[in-house]
C-alpha cells in the first residue's frame, strides 16, 4: 500500500529541491500577475540575497 511521506521525510528523501521548485513557480507567478521584475518578485518573496542568483538563472533560462 501507498503511504504519503511527511515534510520531513520529503525534504529528507528531496533536499531543497521541492522547495526550491515551489519558489521557482511563486516568482513566475508574481512576476506574470503582478507584472514586476524577477528581482521585484523576489523581494515580495523575502528571499535572501544569497539564493537570488540561483533563482535568476533559471528564470533566464526560459
Amino acid at each position: 500500500m501507498f503511504a504519503l511521506m511527511s515534510d520531513e521525510e520529503m525534504k529528507e528523501a528531496y533536499g531543497d529541491y521541492r522547495e526550491e521548485i515551489v519558489l521557482l513557480k511563486s516568482i513566475r507567478n508574481i512576476m506574470e500577475t503582478l507584472d514586476v521584475s524577477a528581482e521585484k518578485a523576489m523581494d515580495i518573496l523575502k528571499i535572501p540575497a544569497n539564493q537570488r542568483g540561483t533563482f535568476q538563472e533559471k528564470i533566464n533560462q526560459e
